[in-house]
């Protein structure tokens, strides 16, 4: 452009201002990037991406929890469909052992194959072993988590979203066994009066966050008094069935779940703490190679919410203690101060060690042992 003096300097500066604007846009937004959505906001909003993402990937692969139930997935699948305009189909297969989702997920990780399931379900201590194996994928969640959604759901650096809690603790008949007599404690169950009243769960790990405190030797002969004292060992939903039958009064070392899904059928069930109050986390995380990213996460920050919140609770019983004060399960007085024991990556390390695997190891053995 030519700015003679006959065109006049002030017109000339607007001239050269104006296309230094449209040079500089040029510069910062090549090729449209920035452009505005017709609702004004930018095109590259994270969740926008997603739910776009979603749209277009249809389906998702989730490998949940088996309280959750095809009801509660009904019921998921119509809530993401009102929030967010997808029609997102769901194949649900049901969790029932966390050891074989853990196992499944880093073998197909370590071969490079692509995952069984986009989304999967964990307890704290297994989600930070893939995490730190590149197994699950790390998010930052911040932009995808629903409004209300407590931060601290958010773990392990992003790589997974608590979606319910639970705590462990000693489930007991209150008609047979009263709550000033039930026993607070692993020492407790050795207690000559409990002998052959007492159903044990067979997962060590289950075990160690009571029997480290006590130190090796201690808790080795623990456990081997509750054994000779003629506890029984059984799986949670084994346990629950003999409780209920009335063939066992005490079911020691079980998810406060249980307690709520028996009171919720209006039988007597009592559940109190122990010698360490361990909270499980239930966590989904989104798997690294995930067939369908989009509707993995934004499935995953959708599970996490409030809205999916009451959903967990009125299907599946499952409380979720980050939601302070919107829970519908209330625990006993037992429990009025009682601070929450939670995986670390400390611990979890910890566990990694040959001193707590052989540890570990002579636990199950003591636990096996017929």
């Amino acid at each position: 452009m030519h700015c003679g003096f006959r065109t006049g300097w002030r017109v000339c500066a607007r001239m050269l201002g104006f296309l230094g604007i449209l040079w500089a846009g040029a510069w910062l937004y090549p090729q449209g990037a920035a452009a505005a959505s017709p609702g004004g906001a930018p095109a590259a909003d994270p969740l926008a991406r997603i739910v776009e993402g979603a749209k277009r990937e249809g389906v998702v692969d989730v490998a949940l929890q088996s309280s959750l139930t095809p009801q509660g997935v009904a019921a998921i699948q119509e809530g993401i469909r009102k929030k967010y305009g997808v029609d997102l189909k769901i194949n649900y297969t049901p969790t029932r052992s966390y050891p074989r989702i853990q196992a499944q997920a880093l073998t197909e990780h370590k071969a490079g194959t692509p995952p069984s399931h986009d989304l999967i379900t964990l307890e704290d201590f297994r989600l930070f072993a893939l995490a730190e194996a590149g197994a699950v994928e790390r998010v930052d969640w911040g932009p995808y988590l629903v409004s209300k959604t407590p931060r601290e759901v958010v773990v392990f650096g992003g790589s997974g979203l608590v979606v319910n809690t639970t705590y462990l603790g000693l489930l007991y008949n209150p008609k047979v066994v009263s709550p000033q007599e039930a026993p607070a404690s692993l020492r407790d169950l050795t207690n000559p009066k409990w002998r052959g009243k007492v159903l044990v769960p067979p997962y060590p790990l289950v075990w160690m966050p009571l029997v480290i405190p006590l130190g090796r030797q201690t808790s080795l002969s623990v456990v081997e008094g509750i054994m000779k004292n003629g506890a029984v060992v059984a799986e949670w939903p084994t346990a629950i069935n003999r409780f209920t039958l009335g063939e066992y009064p005490i079911v020691a070392l079980i998810s406060e779940t249980f307690a709520h899904q028996l009171k919720a059928k209006g039988l007597s069930a009592g559940f109190r703490p122990m010698d360490v109050a361990l909270m499980n986390q239930h966590n989904v995380a989104v798997r690294t190679g995930a067939r369908h990213p989009n509707a993995a996460k934004l499935l995953a920050a959708f599970l996490a919410g409030p809205e999916a919140l009451k959903i967990w609770q009125e299907v599946a019983s499952a409380p979720n203690l980050h939601y302070r004060g919107q829970s519908l399960f209330e625990l006993g007085p037992e429990w009025e101060g009682v601070r929450p024991w939670l995986w670390t990556p400390e611990r979890v390390r910890y566990m990694s060690t040959p001193e707590a695997e052989a540890w570990e190891g002579e636990i199950g053995r003591l636990l096996t042992r017929k």
